[in-house]
């Protein structure tokens, strides 16, 4: 349809080429706005002076504390509003104008409700919530800019009222500008009654306890590791999210059960303080971001730390941790990790209690060797933020699936959601799924890969369908070793031996090394030998607990049920 394809670009053509405009608008009548506090609203120059000190000072303190515009000339439009009406209001008072100070008073009280003027793209919206409209609020009446604009000519008009010797005429100047004024504070007024009734529907809603998620973008993966988990438990739990951007692919990829919540930009220890109300008795935290401060400052709720996968990276022995009141660990490996490390943690917080997770996956019936065709599964890990936390192998990942598939097995590729970040890691993710393409075309082997098994498939489906694993210093290999599998670890940065040493899972497990230099003798190992078959459930054990089958899902159940109980102190 040729037409609405025209107008649609025309329309866009016209918004690039207007995007500037708004800022432009307001600093043009903000140059009014000081303009007039300096020619009408006080008689003396160093008056004038201090107006404006204070106006600006004023911006600077509002910016300070994180109001919810950070484009200055707005904040500076809000804060001279209100000083201007101020000194005007003074003026007229001293000259005996009562009609004119009547006005000016109104204008006062609304140009200070002004100063908590909110956007609807920064206030909180819901999923979910009984009640309550989902997503984001549309902006009541008007855009913010021209909010901003109404507001920036309604003050540069104040200093006329005081200029004006007509009182009918005053009057009629005084309404126009209140009703500006009254304009740009109605939207304020919508979406702070929407944000009552998101707060208020939460804790109608018998809300027990808060999964926060304050991360980036691996939170589908993490959040729909433990959600299940929470509801089996009856934990009531509401998911809230800090950082806004990630909202909607939390919404589209997590498969959330539990209503959302999405924290304004601005206010958000206020809505925090209402979330966490005397009801809420846990807040869970899955990923260890610093902005989870913003919940741990409530101290009548027992904050757990959950983890995301249970391995020997920097982020499963932070220091950072002792913030929380409960440390949720697999097993003795991860309690001993802090120490290795240097990291001082009191011994009560710990809770052992595995990998619910894990509570299907199932042993092999067979040792490996006597399988005709094994199913392998290659996990690769992400790269991490820095080098310290980088042992992905995904890089050398086309070479080991080709060599894996000289052995005449099946593979599972299950690439980390987190590596579809970067251009480069997407390339070697591709030519993975090429390589298995063709040779699913070509020999009939039943490949998987891609969505269905990134996405539809758990950790520990994965798990009983492969009948070996190779992968990182990651989650995904901890979560194997329940299955008592062989399973192979790329070493990306240490020597074998250094590894084997560093990382004690690994011992049990065989180390292929960076170069890719020992892979026939690992394959061997992998495929067919496996020596360390008899050592691999001490190291299970060790690294993930004794608990199994129901008693491991069982386990983090009655945890939550007693920090939920009425005579439970709350951790602290």
């Amino acid at each position: 349809m040729p037409v609405p394809s025209a107008l649609s670009e025309f329309r866009a053509t016209v918004l690039r080429r207007t995007r500037a405009l708004p800022r432009l608008v307001k600093i043009v009548v903000l140059l009014l706005v000081l303009g007039a506090v300096g020619f009408a609203a006080v008689p003396h120059v160093v008056s004038g002076a201090i107006v404006l000190a204070v106006a600006v000072v004023g911006s600077l303190v509002l910016m300070r504390a994180g109001e919810e515009l950070t484009d200055w000339t707005s904040i500076v439009l809000r804060v001279t509003t209100a000083f201007v009406a101020l000194v005007s209001l003074v003026g007229a008072l001293v000259r005996g104008d009562a009609a004119v100070a009547a006005l000016l008073a109104g204008l006062l009280v609304a140009a200070t409700a002004l100063l908590a003027t909110r956007r609807a793209d920064t206030t909180i919206f819901a999923y979910g919530l009984d009640g309550v409209p989902d997503g984001k609020p549309r902006q009541p009446f008007f855009r913010s800019t021209w909010l901003s604009v109404a507001q920036a000519t309604a003050a540069a008009s104040v200093p006329l009222l005081t200029r004006v010797d007509d009182e009918a005429v005053a009057a009629v100047v005084g309404l126009v500008i209140l009703l500006l004024v009254a304009l740009a504070a109605v939207p304020t007024l919508v979406l702070d009654l929407r944000r009552e009734r998101i707060l208020r529907a939460v804790r109608a809603r018998g809300t027990r306890s808060l999964l926060a998620y304050c991360g980036k973008s691996g939170a589908p993966s993490q959040l729909a590791m433990w959600e299940p988990y929470l509801l089996e438990a009856d934990a009531k739990p509401v998911v809230v999210n800090l950082q806004r951007r990630y909202a909607s692919l939390i919404i589209k990829r997590a498969g959330l059960h539990s209503p959302f919540v999405q924290l304004s930009r601005t206010g958000v220890r206020h809505d925090v303080s209402r979330l966490v109300s005397r009801r809420v008795k846990i807040v869970f935290y899955v990923q260890n971001a610093r902005q989870n401060e913003t919940f741990w400052r409530f101290k009548r709720a027992t904050h757990v730390w959950l983890h995301h996968g249970d391995t020997d990276k920097p982020g499963n022995y932070h220091p950072r941790h002792v913030m929380y009141d409960k440390l949720i660990v697999a097993g003795p490996a991860a309690i001993d990790r802090y120490a290795k490390h240097g990291v001082d943690m009191p011994r009560e917080k710990f809770v052992p209690i595995g990998r619910p997770q894990n509570w299907t996956i199932q042993k092999p019936e067979r040792p490996i060797r006597e399988i005709e065709r094994p199913t392998v599964m290659y996990a690769p890990t992400w790269q991490g933020l820095d080098g310290e936390a980088d042992f992905s192998s995904l890089a050398l990942g086309p070479t080991i699936v080709k060599r894996l598939l000289e052995r005449d097995v099946e593979v599972i590729f299950r690439a980390h959601p987190l590596s579809y970040r970067w251009s480069e890691r997407r390339e070697h993710i591709k030519a993975i799924h090429e390589i298995l393409r063709e040779d699913r075309e070509r020999t009939g082997r039943l490949h998987r890969w891609g969505p269905k098994v990134e996405r539809g498939l758990t950790v520990a489906e994965c798990a009983n369908r492969a009948d070996a694993l190779i992968s990182d210093l990651c989650g995904v290999a901890s979560d194997f070793l329940m299955s008592e599998k062989p399973y192979a670890i790329v070493a990306t940065k240490d020597s074998v031996e250094d590894f084997r040493e560093k990382y004690r899972f690994t011992q049990t497990g065989y180390v292929i090394r960076g170069d890719l230099g020992n892979l026939d003798e690992v394959f061997d190992d992998l495929l067919v030998n496996d020596p360390f078959e008899p050592e691999r459930p001490a190291t299970r054990r060790y690294v993930l607990g004794d608990l199994e089958g129901e008693a491991l899902r069982d386990g983090f159940t009655h945890f939550v049920q007693d920090l939920l109980a009425p005579s439970t102190p709350s951790g602290r």
